[in-house]
């Protein structure tokens, strides 16, 4: 589970079990992703309703979203 998932995660109150592990963590996980899925369809609706002249920062904040929550490259 991302680092950042496992932070919110216990921002939001959830803790891991006396062994460290979270329970259901596949669970959270999937549920964490999702969200952030949601998030980038919000941010390419916008995408698409505005002028091709201004989208380079919303490009760039789906990249950064990406970075920051899968630590991965960006694959959309």
């Amino acid at each position: 589970m991302n680092d950042r998932i496992k932070e919110l995660a216990t921002q939001a109150g959830l803790v891991p079990d006396v062994s460290g592990k979270w329970l259901k963590s596949e669970g959270l996980e999937k549920f964490a992703e999702l969200i952030i899925e949601d998030c980038r369809n919000v941010l390419t609706d916008v995408y698409r309703a505005t002028p091709i002249e201004i989208c380079g920062p919303l490009l760039t904040l789906d990249h950064t979203l990406v970075l920051h929550f899968y630590d991965k490259g960006y694959e959309k």
